[in-house]
């Protein structure tokens, strides 16, 4: 498994850009992989398309309307009440 340290996406033409420094300067153990159109810096070898869609796609947290309300003190029970004034 590697660790990712930078994605450089392409540029608005779809070229890869490549970055005008080497990835050691940022880490000394990173090395630079091509993979698709994406430039990848990355630790420990070659990332995986997963790696870099995990990176890139992280999971999101979906809360219920009452989890929202309750985050910032307001039961639904309250909104209802105001809402029928």
């Amino acid at each position: 498994m590697s660790q990712i340290r930078v994605v450089y996406s392409p540029d608005a033409d779809g070229n890869p850009q490549k970055p005008p420094f080497p990835p050691e300067d940022q880490h000394p153990g990173a090395r630079r992989y091509y993979i698709g159109d994406l430039v990848v810096d990355a630790i420990g070898g070659e990332p995986s398309p997963e790696e870099i869609d995990a990176v890139l796609n992280p999971p999101v947290e979906v809360k219920s309307l009452t989890e929202k309300l309750a985050a910032i003190g307001i039961t639904l029970q309250a909104l209802k009440e105001e809402l029928s004034k």
